[in-house]
């Protein structure tokens, strides 16, 4: 994809250029390559991507900066992403979720609050997204709406009969939930689920993250032989 898009590139072609920019990018994003997916995204930018597709450019890079750890970079992108993809599509609440995020890492208390607003005033869709705007609203204070968000993503998943292998957010936000409302046992049970999800679903990195933060926990209750087994077992991935 990256060599189709240099040849537009090359060409003059800035529309074709930049949709298989887009296409490169996710692909380098889905293999972890992220410096590369930035930079594919931001190359398709530069060739003249506008409207839907320069957002969906920013939504590339907002999760790239999220898993590289440029916090800063992700919450910029995630802003740009949002004003340019049509509200509460999927792209949309991906962008928004990094923005929380991003916010609450650098500070931005204030777009904390501003987003915390928008997201419930917008149709709550069955997407992993929304998962986690709830866990990032508890990081920032905000239990009611985080109680709201997710008791009404639940519904939505069920009414919808999301697979299992798509819950693991939900089932993270719920862990995080008990954790702080003191119930490290509820957290365990919570978190269990949220593994069992992430492994059907294929997603290592956030299953290898649960595992050792189940590892944790677990030390903490001192459970240190099932401590020492997720903690092995996430070096696994």
């Amino acid at each position: 994809a990256a060599t189709i898009a240099d040849h537009y590139d090359r060409s003059s072609s800035p529309r074709e250029a930049a949709q298989w920019f887009a296409t490169a990018a996710d692909q380098a994003l889905e293999t972890g390559e992220f410096a590369l997916a930035a930079e594919h995204a931001e190359r398709g930018a530069l060739a003249g991507a506008t409207g839907v597709l320069l957002g969906r450019l920013r939504r590339i890079q907002t999760e790239a900066h999220r898993h590289d750890g440029e916090n800063t970079k992700m919450f910029e992108r995630a802003a740009d992403a949002m004003e340019l993809l049509p509200p509460a599509t999927p792209g949309w609440w991906t962008a928004t979720a990094n923005a929380m995020l991003g916010a609450t890492r650098i500070g931005r208390r204030e777009e904390c609050e501003r987003l915390s607003r928008l997201v419930m005033d917008q149709p709550i869709a069955a997407l992993p997204a929304v998962a986690r705007i709830g866990l990032y609203l508890l990081h920032v204070g905000k239990t009611d709406e985080s109680d709201r968000l997710l008791a009404t993503l639940a519904l939505r998943c069920d009414q919808q009969a999301v697979p299992e292998a798509r819950r693991g957010w939900l089932h993270r936000a719920r862990a995080y939930r008990a954790m702080f409302a003191g119930d490290l046992g509820g957290y365990v049970a919570h978190a269990k689920l949220a593994t069992n999800a992430f492994e059907q679903g294929g997603d290592t990195r956030e299953l290898a993250l649960e595992l050792v933060a189940m590892g944790y926990v677990h030390h903490e209750l001192g459970m240190y032989e099932e401590s020492e087994t997720a903690l092995r077992e996430a070096l696994g991935y």
